[in-house]
């Protein structure tokens, strides 16, 4: 066929001439692995987020540590006239400039590990003496992997929108300190 994944027409067509055979499709024969690659795939997708939550909370103790070093400077800044709002858009800018090079280079990594996904499963099979994906489970012979643009551009936004929220937290606490409290501390 044409499309292996539009044969519904020719199914219909294959039972009627074939009223004494059992007409399955391909796609019903391995329902049961299709399920167990969405179950990965969301699962996947359930660790990733996750691990970018973690370096989230680590985004956010950088610049609740940074906010607590430079409480001086802070101080100086409001009392020479700095806005509330634009010293939080500073901690939320360093957030997001921080949020925005990591994402961009997991993003490449991942692309990266995508495109070389075979030759990488063969050197961790080779190194632990295990095949890692046997074809005899998943009857494929590679790893399947088609880096889809619409998956690409959500997983960037959510991270650069979850390191944001990240330094919300700092960019708050900066923006609250009392210009005389903070020239009085002593770091």
């Amino acid at each position: 066929v044409r499309d292996p994944f539009r044969m519904e027409a020719l199914l219909v067509a294959l039972h009627d001439e074939l009223r004494d055979c059992t007409v399955r499709s391909w796609q019903e024969v391995n329902q049961l692995l299709f399920g167990a690659l969405r179950v990965e795939k969301t699962l996947m997708v359930f660790l990733l987020t996750f691990i970018v939550v973690v370096a989230a909370f680590g985004i956010a103790g950088t610049l609740i540590t940074v906010a607590v070093q430079k409480t001086r400077e802070v101080g100086i800044l409001k009392a020479m006239g700095m806005s509330r709002a634009l010293v939080a858009r500073i901690f939320l800018m360093v957030g997001g400039i921080i949020g925005l090079v990591g994402t961009l280079l997991g993003v490449g990594l991942g692309l990266l590990v995508i495109h070389y996904r075979n030759a990488i499963a063969g050197v961790l099979s080779r190194a632990m003496g295990v095949d890692v994906f046997p074809p005899e489970l998943y009857h494929l012979t590679q790893i399947p992997g088609k880096p889809m643009a619409g998956d690409v551009v959500l997983i960037t936004v959510t991270s650069l929108l979850i390191c944001v929220m990240a330094s919300l937290i700092p960019a708050l606490y900066a923006s609250a300190m009392s210009p005389a409290q903070a020239l009085q501390e002593e770091n």
